[in-house]
């Protein structure tokens, strides 16, 4: 099971700041790792103290929650928020994120009044190599992200504090791990795809606290949240070039009953969804602690939105279903405007979303918050060449492909003849490329001649992304 790994992939692509390692760089690691997790049982109740070591990973805290200076590629800290504001009763979402290279992202939603800050920056950062102490100094302030200390100067495990500047937002806050940090992929080791591998590791509850600072409100919030620390050689982008990079859709769930899950969809370079490991899964934290996963999942996509800015196309509505579990659960947006702004059109989105559906045969809801670094295109229709003649009675026989096809956009397909003057619709919603007709079922005889051609519509289950192409002109005598 794979997850979340775009972010700093993202920026080490756009700013080329250091090169990637080779993949099984770091001297006795097999990066050709079964990253399926099995059944894992709670972790013992005296998780909360320092040292811990999670069973079956080599990963160690607070050692391994600190920069790892041999890391050849990228490392970032990634905090997302899902609060209520005390005074005015406004719900949030709120990320923060700092990376080994110098970006800051900070970015906050206020649900409530559907409005949303981008805030990105860089500036001077340093981070210690024992423990979680990240700096950074930005052209909006001092950051900080760090683990807390009590009344002697000692480490509190999994409570962390965190100080967040920008032009129209400030946040003070503390988290709280109330469960064990998770280990994706069972041992916190986890294939990308073809693009490398990662170390990775969660905490899926947590308790926030704070007070933020957002267009002018300033404000005591709670709720809770959710916090990933990753770092590896591997290299995803959203940034479009030509199928070089592999690109995926990524969620994290915190569900009322006191589960969370985490899931994934992994595209290669040709944008398929291979059902394997390294191209993602669900993991599932149970209310006890205790952890599973699957690779086999059905993903369905509802809906699609185009960001008027940079118009780019993402999925923008879902359905995840594993019959194993008894689950199928909707995911949908608190709205569609929350990206996250970079350049070479390499934006994405970071959201709030919804969630409803059952899981194990039982009605659940909770908090969803999605980043999408998928880029759907629009579709690239190549149609089959066709006789110049045909009688009325002739079977036409009408194929195409789509040079550019995506898995997360399965399309339908809309015939349309046209000629003399008339447009007859042949099919609607038809799913195969493919389409059989005679002139003599269609027109009556005084128009069933002359010059004709068929336009051939693709377009996504809600119509968001369409396009069409005309076949050759044919002549019916």
């Amino acid at each position: 099971m794979v997850s979340k790994f775009l972010i700093g992939a993202v920026i080490y692509f756009a700013t080329s700041a250091q090169a990637a390692g080779p993949i099984g760089g770091i001297t006795g690691l097999n990066p050709k790792i079964d990253t399926s997790i099995v059944s894992i049982p709670a972790p013992p109740s005296d998780w909360k103290k320092y040292p811990y070591y999670p069973v079956q990973s080599k990963i160690e805290f607070p050692k391994d929650e600190g920069r790892h200076k041999w890391n050849s590629a990228l490392e970032w800290w990634y905090v997302v928020m899902h609060v209520t504001g005390e005074t005015t009763g406004n719900e949030y979402s709120v990320l923060v994120t700092h990376f080994s290279n110098g970006y800051r992202f900070f970015d906050v939603t206020n649900i409530t009044n559907k409005t949303h800050v981008s805030g990105t920056t860089k500036g001077k950062w340093n981070a210690h190599e024992g423990f979680l102490d990240v700096t950074q100094i930005t052209p909006y302030g001092a950051d900080t992200m760090r683990t807390k200390r009590d009344e002697k100067g000692q480490l509190i495990p999994f409570e962390y504090e965190m100080h967040t500047h920008h032009s129209e937002m400030e946040l003070r806050a503390e988290v709280k791990a109330l469960k064990a940090p998770f280990m994706v992929g069972g041992d916190g080791l986890v294939q990308i795809g073809t693009s490398g591998w990662s170390w990775y590791y969660s905490q899926t509850r947590m308790e926030a606290r704070g007070v933020l600072t957002y267009k002018g409100i300033t404000e005591s919030i709670s709720g809770i949240a959710w916090m990933d620390h990753q770092w590896g050689p591997f290299l995803i982008s959203p940034v479009q070039l030509g199928g070089v990079f592999e690109s995926y859709e990524w969620f994290c769930l915190q569900l009322d009953n006191n589960t969370e899950l985490m899931t994934s969809n992994i595209y290669d370079r040709s944008n398929r969804l291979p059902q394997t490991s390294a191209y993602g899964g669900v993991g599932i934290v149970n209310p006890d602690g205790s952890v599973d996963g699957i690779v086999k999942r059905t993903y369905i996509h509802k809906r699609y939105w185009q960001d008027p800015v940079e118009k780019i196309y993402m999925s923008m509505g879902w359905q995840l279903i594993v019959p194993e579990w008894q689950m199928d659960l909707t995911i949908t947006p608190k709205f569609e405007d929350q990206i996250v702004r970079f350049p070479f059109k390499g934006s994405f989105w970071e959201g709030a979303a919804s969630v409803t559906g059952t899981l194990r045969g039982v009605a659940v809801s909770g908090k969803a918050f999605g980043e999408l670094m998928h880029h759907f295109q629009l579709p690239k229709i190549a149609v089959g060449a066709l006789n110049k003649t045909y009688s009325a009675d002739e079977l036409i026989a009408l194929k195409w492909n789509i040079k550019n096809p995506d898995d997360g956009n399965p399309l339908h397909y809309r015939l349309d003849l046209i000629g003399n003057g008339t447009v007859t619709k042949l099919v609607d919603r038809l799913r195969i490329p493919e389409w059989k007709f005679r002139m003599r079922d269609l027109l009556p005889a005084d128009l069933a001649q002359g010059e004709f051609m068929v336009k051939i519509s693709a377009f996504s289950e809600d119509k968001v992304i369409t396009s069409s192409r005309d076949s050759d002109f044919f002549v019916i005598k």
